[in-house]
């Protein structure tokens, strides 16, 4: 949609101070005179806040010609943010705290999967079932080296890097909850 920077005076008064206005296809320049007469203006912010409403931020998927098990679960994770109504208020929210969030929760994720996460099960850690979905990808068979025990001081770094995020204002939305 185009927009005009206008400014409307009649002899020394102004009727109307700069502003962003703007202007549908369909309006001729008559009827787009009219209406900023007749209707209240809205000041460039205004304009802003009301086209981003209803706009849906996530963070920008991974475009490869052939993903990896882990950039897969990386797309994933996101998509499944998507589909259960998670979102951020803006692009710049969704690139670097949704961005941060998504990197810290595979990075947890892809960690218990190549240490085995039945192993957490077996000693009475329980995973939340709506995360099970995202293990079993890591296959760590594939790999020359032997399945590595858990450290808890790595598992631990993993938990602190998600705890950070239970405290940032988007987290507190429905779908986080």
């Amino acid at each position: 949609m185009p927009v005009a920077n206008v400014h409307i005076s009649k002899g020394s008064r102004t009727l109307h101070d700069w502003y962003i206005h703007p202007i549908p296809y369909e309006m001729s320049i008559k009827k787009f005179f009219d209406k900023l007469v007749t209707e209240p203006c809205q000041n460039a912010f205004e304009l802003l806040m009301q086209s981003q409403k209803g706009q849906k931020y996530l963070p920008t998927v991974l475009k490869f010609k052939q993903l990896n098990r882990k950039q897969t679960l990386y797309n994933d994770i996101i998509e499944w943010i998507c589909q259960n109504g998670g979102e951020w208020s803006s692009v710049e929210d969704a690139n670097a705290q949704g961005k941060r969030f998504v990197n810290c929760l595979y990075e947890a994720i892809w960690y218990i999967d190549m240490h085995g996460y039945l192993k957490l099960k077996e000693r009475s850690y329980h995973i939340p079932e709506l995360f099970l979905v995202f293990f079993g990808r890591a296959n760590p068979e594939s790999y020359k080296e032997s399945r590595k025990p858990f450290n808890a001081i790595e598992l631990n770094l993993h938990c602190q890097a998600l705890a950070s995020h239970t405290t940032l204002q988007w987290i507190l939305k429905p779908f986080f909850n």
